[in-house]
């Protein structure tokens, strides 16, 4: 089964480098669907901001 379509998660990350330390994020992959339809379903309420729906 091919998918087209995954939803993302955005998740805090902190880099330390030689001289500093700083936070950013990350977006970890957490579903699959054939169709955008398909994955709108799981982006609602408070949670809009931190998920996001990419091509493959």
């Amino acid at each position: 089964m091919e998918y087209e379509y995954a939803l993302e998660r955005k998740e805090p990350y902190i880099a330390k480098t030689e001289l500093t330390t700083y936070q950013s994020y990350r977006w970890k992959e957490i579903a699959l669907g054939k169709t955008k339809k398909d994955l709108e379903i799981f982006m609602v309420g408070d949670n809009k901001d931190n998920l996001r729906i990419v091509k493959k």
